[in-house]
């Protein structure tokens, strides 16, 4: 980076790599040092090189900038797209640049999986066009599940021009849904761990936890698919009850629940915050009486009552396929839906265990609340959307200073997918994420 860049680099970097021609359509810029004084020298200097060099590889500027560098305490990032926009926010937009000026130890990182509800249609879909890996691990799972799902779920992933409304709707079946969302988080895990953010342990969200087992080592991606494939047509086969959000906790839910009877408490996602499942006559008559409270509700994008005793005439059926995987105890420590503990070899080898997980009660919230214990812990969201992030934030056990970050943007957001998860990439390397960066720059 000519004379004051070269400087720097010469003191604190690695040499300058040769020329990449691939090069990804978003890049993360990445750069530290010992003082602030220091460190907004070197985004001078960063600026003053790009206009010096119009030809530059955005992508060799990035990789010139971190790799090799030691982790100093005062960081700087953004996320652009080229050369020129790079400037446009060195000069004119700070607002698109991240700084955190303090000490960081080293921090651990945990891996939030979230569940049915958190889909849409074109979810990962830059990351799909753009990072190799990530497409072959869609793509391998996309074509293992084709004899279970009758059909190729890219064609809902990733519809062609005209298809969009005809896909968003078919993602809505949960025999399609619960396939999709797997295998996304299955794809994005291995693609952060590609990075170098190597998880301490997980937790997912009912579905969830099968992304969570599977990364983990209970069985293979290929037994997972089968098993998710299967719950999703399971499910998909006693729809027609409903579930709803309430902002009450479970203690305050059960005497109503009973009052009105038939309905059941499926999800515990925050010590305040609950999800009902039941009948639609039994759920309409909660949300009536929870209005009349001034309670909030929400209805969730699901077509049965997970979770609740509508399930029970298709848990034989699972059972049996379950009896045919082979459960080995994990490699990763995970927390448990039906516990809300890390899960033991024994609970999770049991194949009564995913029967139960099928059945019961999701308790999210004492499992978020075991994580919540480490103060300096880096929770991350696998998956589509901000889900679990909100709920985490919302939990009475968080921290003063909670970190989370997401993977993928929820639908309905406006920024591009890569641009989304290498800001998250790179605020996990603000944060002091135990993480190896240049493996990123590796892939560019």
């Amino acid at each position: 980076m000519q004379a004051r860049m070269r400087d720097s680099v010469e003191k604190n970097e690695a040499p300058v790599p040769e020329p990449d021609g691939a090069s990804r359509p978003w890049q993360l810029l990445a750069w530290s040092a010992n003082t602030p004084t220091e460190l907004d020298i070197m985004s001078q200097d960063l600026a003053d090189f790009l206009n010096e060099n119009k030809q530059v590889n955005l992508a060799d500027a990035a990789d010139t900038l971190k790799v090799g560098r030691g982790r100093f305490s005062h960081r700087r990032m953004l996320v652009c797209r080229d050369r020129e926009d790079a400037l446009r926010v060195l000069e004119n937009d700070p607002s698109r640049i991240l700084t955190a000026i303090e000490e960081r130890r080293e921090r651990k990182v945990a891996f939030l999986l979230p569940g049915q509800g958190a889909q849409y249609v074109n979810m990962g879909k830059e990351l799909y066009e753009n990072e190799p890996l990530f497409r072959t691990d869609v793509d391998y799972c996309c074509e293992y599940s084709k004899p279970y799902l009758k059909l190729d779920l890219r064609d809902l992933l990733y519809p062609k021009d005209g298809k969009l409304d005809e896909a968003a709707e078919k993602l809505t079946h949960t025999r399609f849904t619960q396939t999709a969302i797997f295998t996304i988080e299955y794809a994005v895990a291995r693609q952060w761990m590609r990075w170098g953010v190597e998880p301490m342990g997980m937790i997912g969200h009912s579905l969830g936890e099968f992304a969570a087992a599977c990364i983990a080592g209970v069985f293979s991606v290929e037994e997972g698919l089968r098993l998710v494939a299967t719950r999703g047509r399971l499910m998909q086969q006693v729809a027609g009850g409903a579930m709803l959000s309430v902002m009450l906790s479970e203690e305050e839910l059960k005497p109503l629940l009973d009052h009105i009877g038939g309905l059941e408490i499926a999800v515990i996602n925050t010590p305040s915050s609950c999800v009902v499942s039941g009948s639609r006559h039994k759920i309409e008559i909660l949300e009536t009486e929870l209005a009349r409270r001034e309670v909030m509700t929400r209805r969730l994008r699901v077509t049965g009552a997970g979770h609740s005793s509508a399930v029970e005439p298709v848990l034989d059926n699972f059972r049996k396929v379950v009896l045919e995987v082979r459960l080995q105890v994990p490699k990763m420590p995970y927390l448990s839906n039906l516990t809300g503990q890390w899960i033991s070899g024994k609970e999770i080898t049991d194949p009564e265990y995913w029967v139960n997980h099928l059945r019961n009660t999701v308790r999210f919230s004492d499992g978020a609340a075991v994580l919540l214990k480490d103060p300096e812990l880096i929770l991350l969201e696998v998956g589509p959307g901000t889900t679990l992030s909100k709920l985490i934030s919302q939990h009475a056990a968080r921290p003063p200073r909670l970190s989370v970050i997401s993977s993928l943007p929820p639908a309905g957001e406006p920024q591009p997918d890569m641009q989304y998860m290498l800001g998250g990439l790179g605020r996990l390397w603000m944060e002091g994420a135990k993480l190896e960066l240049n493996r990123y720059y590796e892939t560019k």
